[in-house]
């Protein structure tokens, strides 16, 4: 009986993001593969993508938890969804499991608290949102809410920059190029 309570839950709240996810990566391959067809991908595009190519399947796995994650912590912004425990559990997962296939426990620790710091943001921002919408509308308090989201959405993208960054930079097939200005 507990298990298809906990199967419920599960799926109601990580089905429509697993679906947003699909759909983002469809659209994003489509324009992708038509602008390469019209030979319209810029030489700083190409780098980017050139960047990618030449690492292995555990680099490209831990870019993959970390994309992940990243569009996670958005949606649950965006879409206000109820916080519970589920979503601690899967950011502490996908932040463990980045750890793990960085192979460093100083990222396993840093990832995991810092996915423990966004989630008590979310949920900081969750109660406020509510005491606006339940009690009273305080301008002060929206204000905060405001900045308050624009932090977790500038935390989140520091954490996403510098996990591709690590991933990247301890690929042994990325040259190390000085600024030569």
């Amino acid at each position: 009986m507990t298990v298809k309570i906990i199967t419920n839950i599960i799926f109601k709240f990580l089905a429509f993001f697993v679906i947003l996810v699909m759909i983002g990566l469809v659209v994003v391959k489509t324009i992708l593969s038509k602008k390469e067809v019209e030979g319209k991908l810029s030489t700083n595009k190409t780098r980017l993508f050139g960047l990618f190519m030449e690492l292995d399947n555990l680099s490209i796995l831990s870019i993959s938890i970390v994309i992940v994650r990243f569009l996670f912590i958005v949606y649950s912004l965006i879409f206000r969804s109820e916080l519970n425990f589920l979503q601690l559990y899967v950011l502490i997962f996908l932040s463990s499991f980045y750890g793990v296939t960085t192979k460093s426990i100083k990222n396993i620790i840093l990832e995991v608290i810092g996915s423990v710091a966004m989630y008590i943001g979310l949920y900081a921002s969750m109660m406020l949102g509510n005491y606006i919408q339940e009690i009273r509308f305080v301008w002060y308090i929206y204000l905060g809410n405001i900045f308050l989201i624009i932090f977790l959405v500038l935390y989140a993208l520091y954490f996403f920059f510098k996990s591709i960054n690590d991933v990247v930079s301890s690929s042994k097939y990325i040259r190390r190029v000085r600024n030569e200005n």
